[in-house]
């Protein structure tokens, strides 16, 4: 079975050679290490030696217990709202949480890829071993992407970036004057149809949450944005959707389409990911477990 140490000791005795030395041997068995932290030790000292937090230590844990099938392959994933500023303290947005995209990354580098997670503004605590890149606005979102995206192997469009910005922000609060207020709003850019774009031999993996006509629209996204694959969700659903903490999602290729049952969003993650191999090795959905 795989080995985890959790090293924790004074940082004189961490940075000792003999200990350092040991731990090299210890690795070049195929003995694997998490931490140690730097911080407040229980000696009084200031320095490496801190146990690591036990959220790191089960994340390391279940990477040695998953299937390493995403190992050498770099990933993008875009999760949450975006936020379009129309004075300085309202905004237009959605009720996005960004779980999915958040687990997206957590699974994908539980599998062994190396994940960069383009973030819109959310409550979700911060992944380990995850590269977050934290924006605010559709603009920020796309800028993001597109100086990532020629670095990675798999785009997954996770987000619920805002369609529409404000034509103009006020630089003061916008006061109640008794009468109404007319918002104009112009379109944002398009991130998954600028990838569709220019992909190449990258596969583009986009999300379809719709309100009605799921699979007419669904199709007619996964084409508009010459995706490889779409992910799509009835909003309806009162368990699927934004701010639940599960989803039933339909998995829609220009040539399959798998329906899946309500499932956590950690469990969809994982057959995204298998779904994903599936096309990029020239297979059929079929694999896919439900």
């Amino acid at each position: 079975a795989p080995i985890l140490l959790a090293p924790a000791m004074n940082c004189g005795m961490y940075t000792n050679f003999a200990v350092q030395e040991n731990l090299k041997h210890l690795k070049s068995w195929g003995i694997n290490t998490v931490g140690p932290n730097s911080g407040s030790l229980l000696c009084g000292q200031e320095g490496f030696g801190r146990l690591a937090e036990l959220s790191e230590i089960e994340e390391e844990i279940l990477s040695l217990i998953s299937p390493n099938d995403l190992t050498g392959l770099k990933v993008l994933v875009t999760a949450g709202p975006t936020q379009e500023a129309w004075d300085p303290v309202r905004f237009l947005t959605n009720p996005s949480s960004g779980r999915m995209g958040y687990e997206l990354a957590r699974i994908a580098r539980r599998r062994g890829a190396e994940v960069i997670l383009v973030s819109g503004p959310s409550e979700l605590p911060s992944l380990y071993g995850v590269n977050i890149k934290s924006v605010r606005t559709t603009k920020e979102m796309y800028q993001e992407v597109m100086n990532l995206y020629k670095q990675v192997d798999i785009m997954v469009m996770a987000a619920a970036p805002t369609d529409y910005t404000p034509c103009s922000n006020a630089d003061k609060k916008i006061k109640r004057n008794g009468s109404n207020v007319l918002l104009e709003l112009k379109e944002n850019p398009d991130i998954a149809a600028k990838l569709g774009e220019v992909k190449e031999g990258r596969t583009l993996i986009i999300f379809a949450a719709e309100t009605n006509d799921l699979l007419d629209n669904a199709k007619k996204k996964l084409i508009a944005k010459n995706a490889d694959m779409v992910i799509a969700n009835d909003l309806t659903d009162e368990d699927s959707g934004f701010r639940t903490a599960t989803n039933r999602a339909i998995l829609l290729t220009s040539k399959e389409k798998i329906e899946l049952p309500v499932m956590s969003k950690q469990s969809l993650a994982g057959n995204i990911w298998d779904a994903v191999l599936l096309i990029r090795n020239g297979q059929t959905l079929s694999g896919v477990k439900r």
